[in-house]
């Protein structure tokens, strides 16, 4: 990971693992309700018939991940 001299955010994305699909919805409902972004998901991603994600940006433009593998 890189940081910004000025704090912007950058193209770092930070991923963590879901126990389940139902964290990864209710992160994603987390999220929206504190003033995230949700850009893509919760869903199946073609990366795997078994990847289950939502990607989002914190409200200082920042990049993240949760995952959970069906398998």
């Amino acid at each position: 990971m890189t940081e910004d001299p000025e704090h912007r955010p950058n193209r770092n994305l930070t991923g963590f693992w879901a126990a389940d699909r139902e964290e990864v919805d209710s992160i994603a409902q987390l999220v929206r309700e504190s003033g995230g972004t949700v850009t893509a998901g919760p869903k199946l991603f073609p990366i795997s018939p078994t990847y289950y994600a939502v990607y989002f940006e914190d409200p200082c433009g920042n990049a993240y991940e949760i995952v959970y593998r069906l398998n």
